[in-house]
């Protein structure tokens, strides 16, 4: 629940550049996207929507603006192979001829 309310943007002092969101209207997901820049005083701003790639202009007072958490790296699929042998080293005499 805590984790919920740091999440959630109330004024555009809260948000930065370079961070992810979320946009919710309605109950319904709007838009997702990085944010490019703020419009300090008015509550608008830019962000590139990564569903479409389009650059969106939105305002804080008509959606619920989320911070989108910082995903963990997965765990790599399948179990650790062995580790790679080495290649055996035989050193090679030749003979005088």
């Amino acid at each position: 629940m805590n984790e919920d309310v740091e999440l959630e943007v109330r004024s555009l002092a809260e948000l930065a550049a370079g961070e992810e969101i979320e946009a919710w209207h309605r109950g319904r997901l709007a838009h997702r996207g990085k944010v490019v820049s703020t419009l300090d005083g008015i509550d608008l701003f830019w962000i590139i929507d990564s569903r479409t790639g389009a650059r969106r202009l939105l305002d804080l007072e008509q959606l619920s603006v989320r911070r989108v958490a910082p995903r963990k790296p997965r765990a790599a699929v399948g179990k650790p192979g062995p580790p790679p042998r080495r290649a055996a080293v035989v050193p090679v005499f030749l003979e005088a001829q």
